[in-house]
């Protein structure tokens, strides 16, 4: 009796992994699939957009940090590149990306490319890359872009621009009409000073003292 338990045990266990086996490899051959179909026909388009964005947005140090500082949740100021941050910007940039390049018709179908795309940029770009890229995304009043914007609104270039600049620059890419510092200078100001109260409150920016 006993035995004949084991042995059925054994049977279920076996079919259970070949089970498990099967779907983990439905999955790869889905995902190695999408990967085909849907991302790696624009990979071009995005090693193009990738080589342009690096001629134009040559940034410094001081723009990173103050970029990692206010819009990621857990900075970590000694290695922002490692957690989630890294893929806080490999997301922004595939809802862009997908935006340009993916037909959908149902908020799920967004959902479910947005994800995928995360995770195969994640895969195909380094971290560098896929900064420049986040920077080269960015919509503002007049078009994309922190190198354009800094050229649009102060006449700068972005190694140029200041911290109270990179910081307003910020708070108009929230919301572009509602922050723009020519048609609502009250509210560009309001954005700008709440971030820079933010980012001297995170204590991840060195450069910004706290009074």
């Amino acid at each position: 009796m006993i035995m004949m338990m084991c042995k059925k045990l054994r049977l279920l266990i076996f079919k259970l992994i070949k089970a498990l086996l099967l779907i983990i490899l439905v999955i790869v051959a889905s995902f190695k699939y999408f990967e085909m179909r849907y991302f790696k026909p624009y990979l071009p388009y995005i090693e193009e957009m990738y080589n342009q964005a690096k001629r134009e947005e040559s940034v410094t140090e001081m723009v990173k940090e103050v970029i990692f500082c206010l819009e990621t949740e857990t900075f970590d100021y000694f290695d922002y590149y490692e957690s989630s941050p890294y893929s806080y910007i490999a997301g922004v940039v595939a809802i862009h990306l997908v935006e340009r390049f993916v037909e959908y018709k149902k908020a799920s179908e967004w959902h479910f490319y947005n994800v995928l795309w995360t995770i195969l940029l994640i895969h195909h770009f380094d971290k560098e890359k896929l900064f420049i890229l986040y920077l080269h995304l960015i919509r503002f009043e007049r078009g994309f872009g922190l190198a354009n914007s800094a050229q649009y609104y102060f006449k700068k270039k972005i190694s140029q621009l200041t911290v109270e600049e990179v910081v307003m620059l910020l708070g108009i890419a929230r919301s572009p009409t509602m922050y723009s510092p020519f048609s609502h200078p009250e509210n560009a100001k309001k954005i700008q000073s709440r971030l820079m109260q933010k980012l001297k409150e995170s204590n991840c920016f060195p450069l910004v003292a706290t009074e």
